[in-house]
């Protein structure tokens, strides 16, 4: 999922593409409620589009577990 949704602006290994999304491995997204991810991902925030109705609510749980697990939670 992340690599087919994701890797286009966050990069193939999540750490972020220069003139694209952030990286998503870092304190403030380790940091982040999965409410808060899940939140993102659904509704976007700044430049990120949002996912809702085009995401299932169970890929979007899904994405939040791969971020997750990309900070070690």
């Amino acid at each position: 999922m992340y690599k087919e949704k994701c890797a286009k602006c966050h990069g193939k290994t999540a750490e972020g593409r220069h003139f694209g999304g952030p990286s998503l491995i870092s304190e403030k997204v380790a940091g982040a409620s999965v409410e808060d991810l899940r939140n993102i991902i659904a509704n976007g925030k700044g430049r990120m589009p949002k996912y809702a109705g085009k995401l299932t609510a169970e890929e979007i749980d899904n994405l939040v577990q791969q971020i997750r697990a990309l900070n070690g939670k």
